[in-house]
């Protein structure tokens, strides 16, 4: 680019940054005549920083360990790596060349917080990404020992224990034909229906066989509970080489307290 000039310096503008440029000055007399200075070549600093790394998440996270992943920064230049903190402190030991970094050697059971930052090959850092809270895994205890307890004894026939979401051990009598449930921590038992001896054929394979309590238990009081009743006076049948008809009646009962 030719611009007469009279004085010994000029203010170049217009450039970009992180660009290179070749500077000369020819100088000249009034014959025309013309010389040439050195060529000066010059680089325009980068000052403009990445953008915040976005959408930190975590991933594969255990008692001791976990992983980060995060959206990659933009730069006008180009974005040369990563650095990510951990309560405030820088943890990678060199540069993080892409979006992802497996942290090790964490505490079971404990609270921690990580931000990102972006760098561009002129030092320029972005700001910090949004800071993402991560609490690792508990620890299991494989020494843990369990103990045998009664709760209640001497029952006819237990059948289909569950534990009730209202912390009452439930169960069905299958001879006696009852509906129980039996505070574990007292041990009172409280029997919440009886069928009677005549939905009941002792000794034989009928009775009550199951229950199961509605979800909402606490809320809506509903149980479900299944009844098998054989027949014996149902006669034999005719095809030859099958056994006695039983007439099975299953029963469900929905019971509202």
């Amino acid at each position: 680019m030719w611009r007469p000039l009279w004085c010994t310096n000029y203010n170049v503008s217009g450039l970009f940054a992180a660009s290179n440029y070749a500077f000369y000055v020819l100088a000249k007399d009034a014959t025309g005549n013309t010389a040439n200075s050195n060529i000066l070549n010059v680089t325009t600093p980068d000052t403009q920083a990445p953008s915040a790394p976005a959408n930190l998440a975590v991933s594969n996270l255990s008692q001791t360990s976990l992983t980060l992943s995060w959206t990659a920064s933009n730069d006008n230049v180009g974005v040369i790596g990563y650095d990510v903190y951990q309560d405030g402190i820088k943890i990678n030991a060199s540069n993080i060349a892409g979006t992802n970094f497996n942290v090790t050697g964490l505490t079971a059971a404990t609270a921690y917080s990580y931000y990102v930052i972006a760098k561009d090959a002129a030092n320029n850092n972005s700001v910090a990404s949004a800071t993402l809270n991560v609490t690792t895994l508990s620890a299991t205890n494989s020494n843990e020992i369990f103990t045998q307890r009664t709760v209640i004894a001497g029952q006819n026939m237990p059948h289909d224990l569950v534990y009730g979401p209202d912390n009452n051990l439930w169960y069905i009598e299958r001879f006696a034909g009852k509906v129980n449930f039996v505070n574990i921590t007292s041990g009172i038992k409280t029997t919440l229906l009886t069928l009677g001896s005549t939905m009941v054929q002792v000794g034989g394979q009928d009775g009550l066989f199951g229950l199961a309590l509605h979800l909402n238990y606490c809320a809506r009081s509903l149980m479900s509970i299944s009844h098998i009743l054989i027949n014996p006076q149902v006669p034999q049948c005719v095809k030859p080489g099958l056994p006695d008809i039983l007439i099975i009646l299953a029963t469900i009962l929905w019971v509202l307290l």
